[in-house]
């Protein structure tokens, strides 16, 4: 990592994973983190929080959100101080502050992005939204990161960065 990098975590909330989904007999709650890393090339958002679903999503999960906007002011920043936005994946629990964030670099692999866009997977308006093109969805291996891999275990799209001697998960 280089001298001037931080990490701090932001949370967002939670939602309440029903019991038919834990592989047990009862709910989990699931809390909602996102991350802010200080790196020498600005500062980076991994995620960013619960989105809005429609009613039978918001029944089921019952989500309880901090927004985006007070959760970075508690940590002493702005939307406009977020030079790069990092998604692991875009289920609504992961991208739901993306609309907020519109012309800013978006990175998300291309095989999550493909799946979200087939329909069916995610809450489509936190894919696609004013402010974000084909050009701020960009590749891993931009160049402003190192690259992204799939992590032995995970499902397919959902990813892990890293930024120099730094590893996100």
């Amino acid at each position: 990592m280089g001298k001037n990098t931080a990490v701090r975590r932001l949370d967002l909330g939670y939602f309440i994973r029903p019991a038919s989904e834990t592989g047990g007999p009862q709910p989990r709650v699931e809390p909602v983190l996102a991350y802010l890393v200080q790196h020498d090339q600005g500062l980076i958002l991994f995620d960013t929080g619960i989105g809005n679903a429609d009613r039978e999503t918001e029944a089921h999960y019952r989500p309880q959100r901090r927004a985006l906007q007070e959760a970075l002011s508690a940590a002493g920043v702005t939307l406009g101080d977020i030079s790069l936005v990092v998604n692991c994946h875009l289920h609504f629990d992961h991208c739901g502050g993306n609309p907020l964030l519109g012309g800013k670099p978006i990175l998300v692999q291309e095989a999550e992005l493909a799946a979200a866009r087939r329909g069916n997977y995610t809450i489509d308006e936190l894919v696609d939204f004013p402010g974000a093109t084909r050009n701020s969805l960009v590749r891993p291996r931009s160049g402003r990161a190192s690259g992204s891999s799939r992590h032995p275990g995970t499902p397919k799209g959902i990813s892990r960065w890293s930024f120099g001697k730094a590893t996100a998960l």
